[in-house]
């Protein structure tokens, strides 16, 4: 079976401050709705002035997937779309059995896999987002 990725069509809607709406820019992960779990992890980023064009109305915007590469893949295509100057490569890829992350680093195993996970991904969001007053991660896993 292949991934699918689709971006969630309300994205950008306009609309009541509310998840799909005004800054909570995410994309539609497909396996998490057909199982009926949701946003089960969560970043919420409180961006500078200068991006809040692309937030809710508390300058935030707010990431959610079934897992954590999910979230910094959809922060990173916020980022390309709506920040200036070079982005972050991607967090991770998997070549023949070893993971290559974002900061010159391999592993044998997945970071994401780990107990530590979630401060894997506040620094990987801190590069992505320097100005960023805040970054709130939860994972309800």
């Amino acid at each position: 079976m292949t991934d699918q990725w689709i971006v969630h069509p309300n994205r950008s809607a306009l609309g009541p401050d509310e998840p799909g709406h005004n800054g909570h820019y995410r994309t539609l992960d497909t396996a998490a709705t057909s199982t009926g779990a949701r946003g089960l992890c969560v970043a919420r980023v409180l961006l500078p002035p200068d991006l809040h064009r692309a937030t809710d109305n508390d300058g935030s915007v707010t990431f959610t997937g079934s897992t954590w590469r999910f979230v910094v893949a959809a922060a990173r295509s916020f980022a390309e779309d709506f920040t200036d100057g070079p982005v972050l490569p991607p967090f991770g890829i998997n070549d023949r059995g070893q993971w290559w992350w974002w900061d010159n680093t391999t592993t044998d195993y997945s970071i994401l896999e780990t107990l530590d996970a979630a401060e894997h991904v506040r620094r990987y969001l801190q590069g992505l987002f320097p100005n960023a007053a805040a970054i709130d991660l939860a994972d309800h896993r």
